[in-house]
Order: structure tokens, then sequence, then C-alpha cells
């Protein structure tokens, strides 16, 4: 009885070939039958879900440490959780300044550069001067429609590049260098 119930489960759970010789008492060669190859069937996998669920609740209902197992479990989700909603936060912020960035560069590049205000045409003197010498502080300018007068006290080279620097700032029509040399003035 055993033999027959540990047969049947090999026959229909396991995937095999079996070749079984058939009456060779009158022919000359032998042949074979072959019995085709069977697979794990439907109640194949009932039967391996049954003991994937079977086993994970033993693991989880244990009285000794299950609740340890089901504690760490609830925090492992609830962490992932959260840093899905902080990935998927950046994600947003990151595509949000990207589309602004695309946009702004498509305003920039249908408007005409002479129509830039002059507080803006400030800023980006005074954010190019800030890059350019070590004393901003020391330099002062004023913007007219894309007219730029600067004025301060610097040495001559840094004077020089401060002058370039804000020649190629879009939008500066005229340069009006008024800085005097900071060697000569006590």
């Amino acid at each position: 009885m055993i033999h027959l119930n540990l047969f049947a489960i090999i026959v229909n759970f396991v995937p095999c070939r079996y070749i079984l010789p058939m009456n060779t008492e009158h022919r000359e060669s032998p042949q074979r039958a072959v019995i085709p190859t069977r697979t794990i069937g439907a109640g194949g996998l009932g039967l391996v879900a049954g003991l994937v669920i079977g086993s994970s609740l033993m693991y989880l209902l244990d009285p000794r440490q299950g609740n340890r197992r089901r504690a760490l479990m609830r925090d492992r989700a609830r962490s992932a959780a959260s840093q899905s909603t902080v990935r998927a936060g950046k994600v947003y912020r990151h595509l949000r300044n990207k589309l602004e960035g695309a946009v702004a560069n498509l305003t920039n590049t249908l408007r005409p550069e002479g129509a830039v205000s002059d507080r803006k045409l400030y800023d980006r003197i005074r954010s190019t001067v800030g890059r350019t010498t070590p004393y901003p502080q020391q330099v002062d300018f004023a913007v007219h429609k894309g007219h730029v007068t600067v004025r301060g006290n610097l040495k001559p080279h840094e004077a020089g590049q401060v002058i370039l620097a804000v020649e190629q700032v879009p939008g500066v029509i005229r340069v009006d260098n008024q800085i005097v040399d900071a060697s000569t003035v006590q």
C-alpha cells in the first residue's frame, strides 16, 4: 500500500520519462513503449502553495517569536512605504524643475535679447561680478536700458576682468568704465 502511494506521488508530481519494455518473444528487435512525460499538475501547484502558506503561517504565528517577527515585518513595511514616498517626492521635484528649466529656455530663446528688464540685468551683472572679482563690494554699477555704468576702486587687472565679464552678460548693450585704479588711491 505504501509503495503504491509513493509510486502515485512520484508519477504525478515528479517530471520523469518512463520507458517500459514490451513483450519481445515473437519479435526480432525489442520495441519499447514510451509513457509521456508528466509534470506537476494543478494539484501539485496547490500542494506547493499550501506548503508555502502553511510554513509562512507557522513562522508568523509561532508562540515564542511570532510577535517579534510580525513587528519586524510591520516595521519593514512602514519603512519601505516611507522611503517610497520620499523617493516619489524627489522624482516629482526633479521632473518639475526640469520642466521649469525647459520652459525658461524656450521662452528665453523666443524672446529677443534686448527685452531684458533693468532689474534682471542688474541681478545678472551683480552675480557675474561676484564670481569675477574677490572684492565685489568694491564695485558699483548702474543699469539703464541695457547701458551699464561701472564704478569702483580696483586694481587694473581686476578692472579689466570685471569689464570683460560685464560685456559678456546677455542683454548688455554698452559698458561705461568709470573704475578708478585702486593702487593710486590712498
